[in-house]
C-alpha cells in the first residue's frame, strides 16, 4: 500500500529497537527498486528532496532522491539525517568505471571517498577534520559479505594495481583477469541465500554471467570528466576505482553528524565516454542502478 500526502509525515513512530536506515540516491532510477519493495510505503517531497518511507526486513527504511551534484547531495543528506535520525546512512547509485578489472554492472564498495578539484587540507581544518571520508568498517564488511553471498567475485582495487611497477602492471592485470575468470566460472553454480533481498537480486539478474566487485576509492568530481589525462591522474594519484558527482558530499555530512556511512556504486559506463553518449544507454543505466540497489537491500537485511 502506497500513501502520499501534501503535508509530509517526517517521523515514523518506532520503538527504539527498530533499526533506522536512510538510503540516498542521486536519480529516481537509482531509488526505484528500493521504493518498489518497501512495505507500508509513504511517498513525500520536501525541500526538493523526494523520498519514500517504509519497512524492509524489519528495518525502517527511507530512500531519498537528491538530484545530481555535491550541493544537492549534501543538502538532501542533512535533511534526511535531521528528520529520520538514522542508525546508518547509505549512498547507492551508478558511476563511471576507472578500474581496469571492472566492467559495466560491477560494483565498487567505497572504503574511502575523495573530493577532486578541492583543497582538502583546508576543509580538514573544520569538523569532522578529514581530508578523506571513509565508509564505516563494519558496514564495508557487511557489503563485502552481501556481494559474496550473491556470487560476486572480488578483484584488486586501484590502490593495489597502481602499487605494481608500471613495467609489470600489464602482466599483473592479465594474471588477475585469468584468476577472476576462473572464479567467475566457478560462481556459475553459486547457491544464493534464502532471503528476500537475494530473490529480488536474482529477479534483476536472470541472465547472470558473473559480476565483480572491489573495495576501494570512490572519487567525487564537480565535472563529468572525459579527458584521458585527468582520468589517469584520478586512477594513479587518488586510486579512484570509479568516479561520480555526489558521494563524498553525503559521506562528509554523515561524518559531521556522526552517522555510520556506506557508499555503493555500480558501473553504468567506463569513464571517458561523453555524457551525450549515455543518452542511448538508458536501459543499461537503469539495470545497473537496480543491481546495486538490490545489493543495498541485502546489506539492510543483514543489519543487526
Amino acid at each position: 500500500m502506497v500513501q502520499t500526502s501534501s503535508t509530509p509525515s517526517l517521523n515514523l513512530p518506532l520503538p527504539s529497537s527498530v533499526t533506522r536506515v536512510v538510503i540516498l540516491c542521486a536519480l529516481p532510477r537509482e531509488a526505484a527498486l528500493i521504493r518498489e519493495h518497501l512495505e507500508d510505503r509513504h511517498d513525500d517531497e520536501r525541500y526538493a528532496v523526494s523520498y519514500s518511507t517504509g519497512f524492509f526486513a524489519g528495518k525502517a527504511v527511507t530512500v531519498g532522491v537528491a538530484g545530481m551534484g555535491t550541493v544537492a547531495a549534501a543538502a538532501a543528506s542533512q535533511f534526511l539525517i535531521t528528520q529520520f535520525q538514522p542508525d546508518v546512512f547509505f549512498f547507492s547509485g551508478i558511476a563511471g568505471g576507472l578500474n581496469a578489472l571492472l566492467d559495466v554492472g560491477d560494483i565498487v564498495v567505497g572504503k574511502e571517498l575523495k573530493y577532486l578539484e578541492t583543497n582538502t587540507a583546508i576543509i580538514a581544518e573544520c569538523d569532522p577534520f578529514l581530508e578523506v571520508f571513509p565508509s564505516h568498517p563494519a558496514l564495508v564488511e557487511l557489503a563485502q559479505n552481501a556481494l559474496r553471498d550473491l556470487g560476486y567475485v572480488e578483484v584488486p582495487a586501484n590502490s593495489e594495481i597502481y602499487s605494481v611497477a608500471p613495467a609489470e602492471r600489464e602482466e599483473y592485470l592479465a594474471s588477475q583477469k585469468a584468476r577472476v575468470d576462473h572464479e567467475v566460472a566457478a560462481a556459475g553454480s553459486h547457491t544464493l541465500p534464502d532471503s528476500q533481498a537475494a530473490r529480488i537480486w536474482a529477479e534483476e539478474n536472470s541472465n547472470y554471467r558473473g559480476h565483480h566487485f572491489t573495495t576501494g576509492v570512490i572519487n567525487t568530481s564537480d565535472e563529468f570528466n572525459t579527458d584521458p589525462a585527468v582520468l589517469e591522474a584520478s586512477r594513479e594519484h587518488e586510486h579512484g576505482d570509479c568516479e561520480e558527482m555526489e558521494g563524498v558530499a553525503a559521506a562528509h555530512v554523515a561524518h559531521r553528524c556522526r552517522v555510520p556511512f556506506l557508499a555503493l556504486r555500480s558501473l553504468s559506463n567506463q569513464c571517458g565516454e561523453a555524457y551525450d553518449e549515455l543518452g542511448s544507454a538508458e536501459e543499461r543505466m537503469s539495470a545497473t542502478a537496480r543491481d546495486v540497489a538490490a545489493v543495498a537491500l541485502r546489506v539492510v537485511e543483514t543489519l543487526d
